[in-house]
C-alpha cells in the first residue's frame, strides 16, 4: 500500500472523528439543541440519552464517544433536520468508518483491560496479545487492517523475545515435572516425545 494512500487515509480517518466531535460539542454546548435531541431519544428509545465528549487524559474514551453517538445515530440526524443542520450528518460511508473504528477499539480495550489484571504473567500476556491480533484479523475493515499491522509492529518492537523464549522453555519444563511427577505417585508409565520413562526402574532424564 503506498505511502500517500495511508497519509490520505488517516486524514479521512482524523476528519471523521473531528466531524463526531463537532457534532457532540454541539449539543452538549446549547440546552436548546440538546432538549430536541432528548426528545428524539426518547421517542426512539424511550429514554434519554447524553453525548459523550473523549478526552484526552482518559485513552478508552474516545471508543465511549463513538458507541453511543452509533447508538443514537437516527435521533440525532433527525434533530440536526430539524434544526436545519443536516448537512453536519455523517454520510453513510463515515458512518461505516465510525462503525469499523469503533468495533476495533473495542478489541483494543477488552485486551488492554485483560492486561491490566494483577494476576497477569508473561506468558498470559502473550496469550492476550494473541488473541487480541485474532480477533482484529477477523475484521474486515480498512481500518481495522491498517490497526493491525500497526498493532503487530508495536507489541513486535516492544517484546523481548529472549524473556519470552526463557518463560516459555520454564514453563515446558514445569509441566514436564508434573507429568513426571503424577506418574511416579501412580506408577504409570507414559511417553513425553520419542521417549519412553519408566517410573517403577527410576529411568527419568
Amino acid at each position: 500500500m503506498p505511502d500517500d494512500y495511508n497519509a490520505d487515509y488517516v486524514d479521512t480517518v482524523s476528519d471523521t472523528i473531528s466531524k463526531v466531535r463537532a457534532i457532540v460539542k454541539l449539543f452538549r454546548k446549547s440546552p436548546l439543541k440538546n432538549e430536541c435531541l432528548q426528545k428524539n431519544n426518547e421517542k426512539e428509545f424511550g429514554k434519554t440519552l447524553s453525548l459523550l465528549l473523549d478526552t484526552k487524559t482518559r485513552w478508552n474514551s474516545l471508543l465511549k464517544m463513538l458507541t453511543r453517538f452509533l447508538e443514537a445515530k437516527a435521533p440525532i440526524d433527525n434533530t440536526l433536520k430539524e434544526l436545519d443542520l443536516g448537512s453536519k450528518c455523517l454520510t453513510e460511508d463515515e458512518v461505516a468508518l465510525v462503525k469499523d473504528f469503533s468495533e476495533s477499539l473495542e478489541i483494543i480495550e477488552v485486551g488492554a483491560t485483560a492486561l491490566c489484571r494483577h494476576a497477569v504473567t508473561v506468558s498470559k500476556s502473550e496469550k492476550i496479545f494473541e488473541d487480541v491480533l485474532k480477533k482484529m484479523a477477523e475484521e474486515t475493515g480498512a481500518i481495522s487492517q491498517e490497526l493491525l499491522i500497526a498493532l503487530t509492529d508495536r507489541i513486535e518492537s516492544r517484546r523481548n523475545k529472549g524473556i519470552c523464549d526463557l518463560v516459555r522453555y520454564l514453563e515446558s519444563a514445569n509441566s514436564y515435572e508434573q507429568v513426571v511427577d503424577s506418574h511416579k505417585r501412580t506408577g504409570r508409565q507414559f511417553t513425553w516425545g520419542a521417549e519412553k520413562v519408566c517410573p517403577e526402574n527410576n529411568n527419568f532424564p
